[in-house]
């Protein structure tokens, strides 16, 4: 997204920029820091934090929402989990609104923990490979620190920054564990061979230009930025009230991808499927990849570029004269909800998306007409890039490493948004007459797979799913005076040992 803006409602020096607009960036690293023991390092670590937010000093400085004539060499964002706003002395009185029990319903989560909620809940994260415990969750850190820049040199100059800045703060802050980078490909693709980050939320009022979203109805700066627009999950009642204002909830996630498995799975059952007359066999894996993920590999919709037999040729189909006209459709057939016979109802992006507005009619066959409501109340901001351990420059698709996705998924309530969609529409029980779950990232093994049909959806072939959970975290980015009044409120006497530190 470009960094020009129009005026804004919002005070942009107080949010953090990448709750706002994309950075764009070739590379991505994020610390996961947990703070050393003892009072000095708790206190050295308020101060690290508090010097972030003051650009002109020594070191790195947060990037905010304020609009830039040159792209900056970094860009830096932070944020901190439950254990961690203890840890800095975040008083109890403050903490009480994310309590499991007794705490604000959409902030509650936060305070339980990812972890503890996935092992409740189980079709909140897939199941099996990626059932906690993890690598990493929210219980074993601190704060989140992460960076994104065009050139590996700037971050690793600005790794070594935050290093000479915070000797002795930070436990294992540069070690193997619980620091990930992130590569991203200059066709945008993830590694099952998707073109990604193709649709995000459009905010009302956001001074930052969006193209088309196909008629959706605008998210509520709500959705994204507490404190603002029509608080459609209910005002904060954050204490004191700056801790609130103008943040956001993300969830962390790093999911490791089995580019192998996925694409012999794919050579096999291509086969089997058959639909609108299919049997070039590279026509039958571009057909079936389409079907799992709702779009072709470049990025165009089913809904707008259907399967239609051997026609097809093996490369996906061309993309629009303008790219941004990608997002320009709805999951609709002659004015009546898609059933399944373009678009299938288990595929990805229609499951992550479902593209509801409030202005549509009831969704048929489907328990309670919407499926949690218009989908502008659902949607989730992603700010995520490929992964590849040890890193090949020159061979991403090296056999034998580890290939994923790693980043944030952001809304301003996690049981609203990240929570439902993952546990109702990717895993849920909305659909229990349709599909079983989204076949890419849903949680039952096998997964129901099916390709549209002429007449009626067809199922093809059972798969298994070849993403795995590596680490997971809840993480709370407030806005710049939240993460001041965090590093400078006076700590309670118990030092953050509440919460777990």
């Amino acid at each position: 997204m470009s960094g020009a803006a129009s005026a804004s409602p919002w005070p942009l020096e107080q949010i953090q920029g990448f709750l706002l607009r994309g950075y764009k960036a070739n590379f991505a690293r994020h610390f996961a820091l947990a703070v050393a023991e003892g009072d000095a390092a708790r206190d050295a670590a308020r101060d690290f934090v508090l010097g972030l937010t003051r650009p002109g000093t020594q070191g790195p400085h947060i990037t905010t929402a304020m609009p830039w004539t040159t792209k900056p060499e970094y860009c830096l964002n932070v944020g901190f989990t439950y254990r961690g706003l203890a840890r800095f002395g975040v008083p109890q009185a403050s903490l009480a609104i994310f309590d499991p029990i007794s705490g604000d319903p959409n902030y509650a989560a936060f305070g339980a923990g990812m972890a503890a909620l996935a092992e409740a809940s189980p079709g909140l994260n897939e199941a099996g490979a990626s059932a906690p415990p993890w690598e990493m969750s929210d219980t074993d850190f601190d704060l989140l620190l992460s960076i994104w820049t065009d050139d590996d040199q700037w971050r690793d100059h600005v790794t070594a920054q935050i290093q000479a800045l915070s000797p002795g703060t930070f436990r294992e802050l540069l070690g193997d564990h619980h620091v990930y980078d992130g590569h991203a490909f200059t066709t945008k693709k993830v590694y099952f061979g998707f073109e990604d980050s193709i649709s995000q939320p459009i905010i009302k009022d956001s001074p930052f230009t969006r193209p088309s979203d196909g008629g959706q109805d605008e998210a509520d700066s709500s959705a994204f930025l507490i404190g603002t627009g029509a608080n459609i999950y209910g005002a904060s009642a954050m204490t004191p009230p700056e801790l609130g204002l103008y943040g956001c909830f993300g969830a962390f996630l790093v999911i490791r991808q089995d580019v192998e498995a996925f694409e012999a799975q794919v050579a096999s059952v291509a086969p089997d499927l058959g639909a609108y007359g299919v049997s070039i066999f590279d026509v039958q894996k571009e057909a079936l990849m389409a079907s799992m993920c709702g779009r072709w590999r470049n990025g165009v919709s089913l809904a707008v570029y259907p399967i239609n037999g051997d026609n097809l040729p093996p490369d996906p189909p061309p993309s629009p004269p303008n790219p941004d006209m990608r997002n320009d459709f709805l999951y609709v057939v002659d004015g009546a909800p898609d059933q399944g016979n373009v678009c299938p109802i288990g595929s990805h992006m229609r499951r992550a998306n479902m593209r509801l507005r409030a202005s549509d009619p009831p969704f048929p066959g489907v328990s309670g007409g919407f499926p949690g409501g218009p989908s502008s109340f659902r949607r989730i901001m992603r700010r995520a890039m490929p992964y590849q351990i040890p890193y090949c420059p020159e061979d991403r698709d090296k056999p034998g490493t580890e290939r994923g996705l790693v980043g944030m998924f952001l809304g301003a309530s996690l049981m609203q948004q990240f929570n439902f969609v993952f546990g109702q529409w990717i895993n849920g029980p909305f659909f229990t007459d349709m599909e079983l779950a989204d076949c890419v990232m849903g949680a039952p093994d096998p997964l129901s797979i099916t390709v549209p049909g002429m007449e009626q959806p067809q199922v093809g072939a059972n798969v298994t799913s070849c993403v795995a959970m590596r680490a997971a975290a809840y993480v709370f980015y407030p806005g710049i005076e939240g993460i001041r009044y965090i590093a400078t409120v006076t700590p309670e006497p118990d030092g953050g040992k509440a919460a777990g530190a």
